[in-house]
């Protein structure tokens, strides 16, 4: 009877010994990388079955998304299309894709889609002009909602508007990736595209995914703080990515579409963490625009949560964050 007992106990123990062992190993990761919407990209599945496929397949989806619908350069994209053309037959995705652009834009007075001319004015990732009064003027008469109409199926440009979709793009790209994903039957998932990154389930054992916040003052793999998360997307804007100085003055690639010059106020970045990819892209851009009073309004109209980094390194958060946010770098101050 003993000998039993202690047989019985040795399984018991060895059972115990091998849950735990499989409890503590992370489930395995699938990946696919990419490049698109001049970004690299990335997606990771943990765990599951075909999760390659489901991966890859994410991968190639935001490739699409970009060639075939966002893109201004990229011939035979419907933008690339409608900017060259002036107008375009659009499918039910183009449509619905600027017909959500354009609602977003109506609570962000300084964000548009048309920013097209006022980009290629001031020329920023070509080496940067500063334009005179007067030319900053004639590109403003272009960046209005009205000169885009939307008529049954067919979009139509007026007076040399020209549509650029890359505030919203990455973010939009994350929440395709993520819902083919889920589609596919993955419980848990990662994607990043550029500065958008989206989350879903868990990398293993119930924890929250572990997201580096850029370093705005650092290089492109430096973060000032990180946030452990899960279920939503987080997009960052800011002035460090593209730019030109000119007499100690930084020019940023986000532009103010009320002045029709870079936005500068004393931001160096926004990250917003939203349920909604397309969503949570728009407020970083939009919040980055407005500034700390008015973007934090905006912000939490769409229960968005909000991360401001100043020009002097003191960073302000929406409230309920500071149980997922960790600073990692000491030189920044959190008030």
């Amino acid at each position: 009877m003993k000998n039993r007992k202690k047989i019985i106990a040795a399984v018991l123990a060895a059972v115990i010994v091998i849950a735990a062992v499989i409890w503590c190993v992370p489930p395995k990761t699938h990946s696919a990388e990419g490049y698109a919407m001049g970004s690299a990209v990335s997606v990771t599945v943990y765990g599951g079955k075909n999760s390659d496929e489901a991966a890859a397949a994410a991968v190639e989806k935001i490739k699409e998304l970009d060639s075939v619908y966002l893109s201004h350069t990229e011939e035979g994209s419907f933008t690339y299309r409608l900017n060259a053309g002036r107008e375009v037959e659009a499918d039910s995705e183009y449509l619905k894709i600027i017909k959500d652009c354009l609602l977003l834009s109506e609570d962000c007075a300084g964000f548009s889609i048309l920013c097209g001319a006022l980009e290629n004015l001031w020329n920023i990732e070509g080496g940067g002009y500063v334009p005179s009064d007067s030319e900053i003027e004639e590109a403003l008469l272009t960046v209005d909602g009205s000169n885009i109409e939307i008529d049954k199926t067919r979009v139509t440009l007026k007076n040399g508007a020209i549509v650029t979709l890359g505030a919203l793009g990455k973010g939009m790209a994350c929440q395709q990736a993520v819902n083919l994903l889920k589609e596919s039957g993955a419980k848990n998932g990662l994607c990043t595209v550029g500065g958008s990154v989206g989350v879903f389930g868990s990398p293993g054992r119930g924890k929250d995914f572990k997201i580096g916040i850029r370093n705005p003052f650092g290089e492109a793999n430096e973060y000032f703080a990180t946030l452990s998360l899960s279920d939503c997307f987080i997009s960052t804007s800011g002035n460090y990515e593209k730019y030109f100085e000119k007499d100690s003055v930084r020019y940023c690639h986000i532009f103010d579409a009320e002045t029709g010059s870079p936005v500068q106020n004393g931001l160096s970045s926004v990250t917003v963490i939203a349920d909604n990819g397309t969503l949570s892209d728009f407020l970083s851009t939009a919040v980055y625009i407005l500034g700390e009073g008015r973007g934090i309004a905006l912000a939490e109209k769409y229960n968005a949560r909000v991360i401001i980094v100043r020009d002097d390194k003191s960073v302000l958060m929406s409230e309920g964050l500071e149980d997922c946010f960790e600073l990692t770098d000491e030189s920044f101050t959190v008030l």
